[in-house]
């Protein structure tokens, strides 16, 4: 696509990411979409596994949690339609009873554990600067939960509580993989709920927090455009989903081109592409319940075929055969 204004860009990081590299997408859901196409694409990522988080106090809190092994699960936890939930996670994280989220909890937090370990490259999803404060817990929630407005305490980051949330998301994520590498990047997503307005100045907050997060950690910490790119290059409402909020599938699509374009390989891109095809081929059911079985086993000779060819992305295939059939 020809564009009057092209973005910049970061410069020197083709390379940052293979995949051979373990890599985490934090974030609000915009995060989300990025991870998918990873995933989709064969890299070993570990997508927002706690699901979305809007601000940087949110994500900090979270990775607080990862690094504190003594974490009670149950502090946080509360009731909503007949699910307990917790107000330290996403609705994502739901269950019957308290034991059974606890028991959740506790067992995903310590696969995320062992992931940072190994982490290389974190990317960083800011959403919003507007933060919830539960006023038993007196401290920053992840998820409101669409409980009673009286229960928290909105308020906003400025600058400088953006910058300093995201140092300590370094320096936590440090603490497992002292060479990790972080993106940072703000989610071109719109929030107009407090007005257009209101969320223009919260984005604002974030672009000044996040760029003097990476000016303070150079060499550690890139700045990503994706929110550049949505309202400077493409800038227009074609590239919107329906509720003029969200970007399209098509917008999407080409941040994430840029973002290979940023930190892949030629090589990286063509594995890339490839594995593309490959799980595109595996989305497709079959049209019938009686092909389940003959479709899983074009299936296995579909993996195998593809996995000689390219056994670097092995593991990831397995994931990816492992989640489609999770989901059946």
């Amino acid at each position: 696509m020809k564009f009057q204004t092209e973005v910049e860009l970061p410069r020197g990081y083709e390379g940052l990411i293979d995949h051979t590299t373990p890599v985490a997408t934090l974030g609000s859901c915009f995060a989300d979409e990025v991870g998918a196409r990873l995933a989709a694409e064969l890299f070993d990522v570990a997508v927002n596994p706690f699901g979305p988080l809007f601000n940087p106090a949110s994500i900090e809190h979270t990775l607080e949690i990862a690094a504190d092994s003594d974490y009670d699960p149950v502090c946080a936890m509360t009731e909503r339609d007949g699910r307990v939930v917790s107000l330290d996670f996403h609705s994502r994280l739901s269950a019957a009873t308290a034991d059974d989220l606890a028991a959740r909890i506790v067992a995903e937090m310590a696969q995320f554990r062992t992931f940072l370990e190994k982490t290389e490259v974190v990317t960083l999803t800011l959403g919003t600067s507007r933060v919830f404060i539960h006023r038993r817990l007196s401290r920053v929630v992840a998820n409101c939960h669409k409980l009673p407005a009286h229960e928290f305490e909105e308020t906003r980051l400025g600058v400088a509580e953006v910058a300093a949330s995201l140092g300590r998301c370094l320096e936590i994520l440090r603490g497992f993989n002292p060479a990790v590498k972080v993106v940072v990047t703000v989610s071109p997503v719109r929030h107009g709920g407090h007005s257009l307005h209101a969320d223009r100045l919260s984005k604002a907050r974030l672009l000044l927090g996040a760029d003097s997060f990476a000016a303070d950690n150079p060499g550690a910490v890139i700045y990503f455009p994706a929110y550049e790119i949505v309202n400077d290059q493409l800038r227009d409402y074609r590239y919107y989903a329906a509720d003029m909020m969200h970007p399209s599938p098509v917008a999407v699509d080409f941040i994430y081109e840029q973002f290979g374009n940023a930190f892949f390989s030629d090589a990286t891109r063509r594995l890339a592409a490839d594995c593309r095809k490959f799980t595109t081929r595996l989305a497709h059911r079959p049209l019938a319940a009686s092909g389940a079985d003959r479709h899983d086993g074009d299936t296995a000779a579909l993996a195998a075929t593809f996995t000689t060819i390219h056994p670097e992305v092995s593991a990831a295939a397995d994931r990816y055969i492992a989640k489609l059939q999770k989901q059946k």
